[in-house]
């Protein structure tokens, strides 16, 4: 058992298609030479038989056990978010599937540490791409997680924007984007009539106390990359890459941080978003997780 737990986070993508199976058993390799003992995985679409046959390959290539959220019927899609854990990592776990007002389903696992009294929340999600309001509305549900005695992380894509002013200067030009679809669905509209890029879901989390995981790592300085883009990559007409696939932590998690890197390179063959890596430091994180607990209520 090693003195840090490594957290991979990746927004795969891959279908059912011969190529795109090749495609997830080269993300796969990629993925396992990282040697990650948590990974949280979004829209990956499985539809049917194909989502049990998938999860099991994962669960055999990388060696972890797997939990899969179960699809929106009301959706128009089968796309997954799942959770993967290393065994003997963690004494305890313990899945649960929150619905509403989700679009996408999360995959939330609960874990223990060795002994340590508390749970920590781990949350593997997709926020809604094409409705800024819902969106909101899937952060304001992520904020019951951060409750006095509760320590999460969750990360996945975000389909929208940090509220961080230093940020802010790469985000859209808005009005030059010609996809104006895509302009809509990724903004919103002030009370006077000014278009801005939705920042909303990040300023909610962070309110009710999340810390964005990535600028806790670069505010350190150990990490100059933690805030390199993760999605947009060859999509002139959305406004070029964006960092819209994060990590939120709460509760202290972020005081056992070591670093947050973005891996693009070869990750952005078998998948349109990077790959992000959180390492955490286990003796840190179990202080956290041993703190007296306070009543949330």
């Amino acid at each position: 058992m090693t003195d840090l737990i490594t957290v991979a986070v990746w927004n795969l993508g891959t279908g059912g298609g011969a190529a795109d199976i090749e495609r997830a058993d080269a993300a796969l390799d990629i993925l396992a030479s990282y040697v990650p003992d948590v990974f949280l995985q979004q829209d990956d679409p499985r539809p049917g038989a194909y989502a049990t046959q998938r999860k099991d390959h994962t669960e055999s290539r990388l060696g972890m056990q797997g939990f899969l959220a179960a699809p929106n019927p009301t959706a128009d899609t089968s796309i997954a978010a799942s959770v993967y854990l290393r065994p003997n990592v963690f004494s305890q776990s313990r899945a649960v599937y929150p619905t509403r007002p989700w679009q996408l389903h999360p995959c939330q696992v609960r874990v223990r540490v060795d002994d340590c009294p508390l749970w920590l929340n781990l949350l593997s999600l997709t926020m809604c791409d094409f409705d800024a309001d819902l969106r909101m509305r899937e952060a304001a549900w992520l904020t019951t997680q951060a409750h006095p005695g509760m320590v999460t992380l969750a990360a996945g894509s975000t389909n929208s924007y940090t509220s961080d002013l230093a940020e802010r200067e790469a985000h859209p030009a808005w009005n030059e984007i010609a996809d104006r679809a895509f302009r809509t669905q990724r903004t919103f509209v002030t009370f006077d009539g000014r278009r801005c890029s939705d920042v909303r879901p990040d300023q909610v989390l962070k309110d009710a106390g999340y810390k964005d995981l990535a600028q806790r790592a670069a505010a350190n300085g150990r990490q100059p990359n933690a805030l390199y883009p993760t999605a947009g990559f060859n999509k002139p007409l959305h406004g070029g890459p964006q960092r819209t696939d994060r990590v939120y932590g709460v509760g202290g998690i972020e005081e056992a941080v070591g670093d947050v890197e973005v891996i693009c390179g070869k990750t952005l063959d078998v998948s349109d978003h990077a790959l992000l890596l959180v390492r955490l430091n286990r003796w840190d994180l179990k202080q956290v997780l041993t703190r007296p607990r306070t009543p949330a209520r």
